[in-house]
């Protein structure tokens, strides 16, 4: 039995799906830890594991629900939102002192969305790969 292609509709409903649990626990995640990530270095890397964790598992099951969607033609969407975010974030923080919020940059900023892209392609690529 084969599954019938997805509509562009709906991989942009799978992304939406995706993205807005992510943003709110996130958002509450580094609301409420911001002020401990930017002056205590373990605590930014816990919260970045944290928020990964969090990040993944979500993208992850919600993309694993969809027989249809293909995640291969999604990536390179996914990537340039991710980009975008850094880019983003590197703007807001810009006008601040980058060495005041050192920690918040490279581990929040750039790593985690990094960290990301790799784990949640090759989540999917490993899973359809076949090993025999």
């Amino acid at each position: 039995m084969t599954t019938k292609e997805a509509s562009t509709l709906k991989y942009i409903g799978v992304y939406l799906l995706a993205v807005f649990p992510y943003n709110l626990v996130s958002t509450i995640l580094v609301g409420l830890t911001a002020e401990a990530m930017f002056t205590n270095l373990s605590v930014a890397i816990i919260i970045t594991i944290f928020d990964l964790a969090i990040w993944c598992g979500i993208f992850i099951y919600v993309y694993s629900r969809f027989d249809d969607i293909n995640v291969h033609k999604v990536m390179p969407y996914v990537a340039i939102f991710v980009v975008l975010g850094i880019l983003y974030t590197l703007y807001i923080f810009g006008p601040l002192s980058f060495l005041d919020n050192y920690y918040f940059i490279v581990f929040l900023a750039i790593a985690e969305p990094i960290a990301f892209l790799y784990i949640f392609y090759n989540y999917f690529q490993t899973k359809t790969y076949n090993f025999i």
